[in-house]
């Protein structure tokens, strides 16, 4: 995980660890400039599934921000 963050910074955007309006904690995944703004990609942190629903989400999230950039 931390590998992934590190290649979406480089990038230039920013990550942040955040709870939804549910109080469940998130990822969400911005443009650094922006603020206030909709999230570019956001996920929700559950427990016993994070490596499904929320790293290996991330990593398609970043291949495809590679692929523009």
């Amino acid at each position: 995980m931390r590998d992934l963050i590190e290649a979406i910074l480089q990038i230039g955007l920013k990550v942040e660890f955040s709870s939804n309006h549910e109080g469940a904690p998130t990822i969400e995944i911005a443009p650094v400039a922006q603020e206030g703004g909709k999230p570019l990609f956001t996920c929700t942190l559950t427990p016993g599934t994070f490596k499904e629903n929320s790293e290996d989400a991330i990593a398609e999230f970043l291949k495809s921000i590679q692929k523009k950039h």
